[in-house]
């Protein structure tokens, strides 16, 4: 049922779209990816090897079978209409959030990836807020703003709230 389903909803993607999708992703991944060079080169007490590799691997997951098509029809959506699903059938919705569910609980820089987000490594939340950046510079949105709001839904510790808030005014 699932193999049938993921089939049909391919069948709605199109060059276009998918030629989107690698676009906006990867603008999105360099962006990430200059963040990080800028956290590194100012937060000597991470792991610098650690934050290559995360900058190197960004994203990777929505490239795989699980998330592949479902992010090019939500990135596709967002173009149009300014929303992940508005529109769409509910069959195309029910496999955004399998993917989204999935690329979080594969990418420890979400903290839906965590049972505790004080669990986070300072690593993790360097990248997660270099993620932010990047949709912040992307949307043309405060940071700081969006930082201060997602903060205040989660159970940081104060000191990772702390670490958060000079990232942010790093990248801010």
């Amino acid at each position: 049922m699932l193999n049938q389903l993921v089939e049909e909803i391919k069948k709605e993607i199109t060059k276009e779209m998918v030629e989107f999708f690698y676009k906006r992703t990867e603008a999105h991944i360099e962006r990430v990816r200059k963040n990080i060079r800028k956290i590194i080169a100012k937060f000597p007490e991470l792991d610098k090897q650690e934050m290559e590799n995360r900058a190197f691997e960004h994203d990777d997951t929505k490239y795989g079978d699980k998330e592949f098509v479902p992010y090019v029809l939500m990135t596709w959506n967002y173009k149009q209409v300014n929303h992940p699903t508005k529109g769409l059938s509910k069959e195309a919705i029910g496999e955004i959030d399998n993917a989204v569910e999935s690329h979080y609980k594969a990418n420890d820089h979400h903290t839906d990836h965590y049972s505790d987000v004080k669990k986070m490594s300072k690593e993790a939340i360097a990248e997660m807020v270099s993620d932010w950046a990047s949709m912040s510079q992307e949307k043309g949105n405060s940071l700081k703003k969006w930082a201060d709001s997602f903060v205040a839904k989660h159970a940081f510790s104060d000191e990772q709230k702390e670490f958060i808030n000079r990232l942010v005014d790093l990248l801010g």
